[in-house]
Order: structure tokens, then C-alpha cells, then sequence
């Protein structure tokens, strides 16, 4: 009866884990799902204004609040200026001398999603 009991928690285990990366994946475009709850965690219980949760390609998650100006000012610090002139949508442009980067920006009532291309 024990070894019944097992397999029962093993595979419940093992749907749960499936799950919860499919469902990072299809939000925050991570199968760590670890990486992405706890940086959600910190958000949006902490003073934390954003965070890492993936390093190639970066995606970081933000405090909704002011999320685009942390953007601005993330990217400023690393010496790209914002183009507003080539915005697409949801897509913000930052140029630095020959170089651009496209950040795929969106926003809900719990974090901003900060996805670099």
C-alpha cells in the first residue's frame, strides 16, 4: 500500500513541476520556474524595484509602478539613450553609438516584463 502511495505522490510531484514551468514559460519565457516565482516573490513583497530572472536573453521583471522609468534609467546607467521615435508597440528602442537594443516592455497590476532582444 506504501509503494502505491509513492508512486501516486511521485507523479503528482512530477505534473507539478511540469506545470508550474509551462506555466513560467508561457508568462516570463523561463522554464525556471524557481527563478522567475522568487523574483515575482520579490517584487512584489519587497522593496526589490526589479529583478534578473533570466540571463540569455536577459528578462527581468520590475515593480509596475514605475517600471518604464526604471527601464530608462537601467539602461542609462549602461550608457543607451531611450529613441522614442523608433518605438514599436510594445517594443522600446535604446541606442548607444552604432548599437541598439530592443526591449519588449508590458506591464499588469503585479510586475513590468522586461524582455531584451
Amino acid at each position: 500500500m506504501k509503494k502505491i502511495n509513492k508512486k501516486y505522490l511521485i507523479f503528482f510531484l512530477l505534473i507539478l513541476l511540469i506545470a508550474s514551468m509551462l506555466f513560467s514559460y508561457s508568462k516570463f519565457n523561463t522554464l525556471n520556474a524557481l527563478k522567475s516565482g522568487t523574483g515575482l516573490i520579490k517584487i512584489v513583497s519587497s522593496n526589490k524595484e526589479f529583478v534578473e530572472i533570466k540571463s540569455v536573453p536577459k528578462i527581468f521583471l520590475s515593480n509596475p509602478e514605475n517600471s518604464m522609468i526604471l527601464l530608462k534609467e537601467f539602461m542609462k546607467e549602461k550608457g543607451y539613450e531611450y529613441i522614442s521615435d523608433e518605438r514599436m508597440s510594445s517594443t522600446l528602442v535604446f541606442g548607444k553609438n552604432d548599437a541598439k537594443i530592443y526591449v519588449e516592455f508590458s506591464l499588469n497590476k503585479y510586475y513590468g516584463l522586461w524582455k531584451f532582444r
